[in-house]
């Protein structure tokens, strides 16, 4: 078995930081389900209050602010999908933190 020396690793993580250059990492996008077993400190219901949240709406005292998180959920025919870096952007966000 070859033993590999602290350079070989520096070189290695120099050639993969090169590559990934040239070819961005896709946007991740996961159905409510997924993104809650993605991550269990938001539960499908939460997401689903957070999205409805999301669209302007009407109460009897008039018009409703919306939560500001309309770019984090994405819409394909019936299916909704939460784009993963979009989401933890708008919850920085809503901590006062610098997105």
């Amino acid at each position: 078995m070859q033993k590999h020396t602290k350079q070989y690793f520096c070189e290695t993580s120099q050639a993969v930081e090169v590559a990934y250059q040239e070819h961005p990492l896709r946007p991740a996008f996961f159905t409510v389900k997924q993104f809650a077993r993605r991550n269990p400190a938001f539960t499908e219901s939460a997401l689903w209050n957070i999205r409805f949240k999301s669209k302007p709406r009407f109460c009897s005292k008039g018009p409703v602010e919306t939560n500001g998180a309309e770019s984090v959920f994405v819409t394909v025919g019936r299916k909704v999908l939460v784009d993963e870096q979009a989401f933890f952007e708008w919850v920085k966000a809503q901590n006062g933190a610098a997105a």
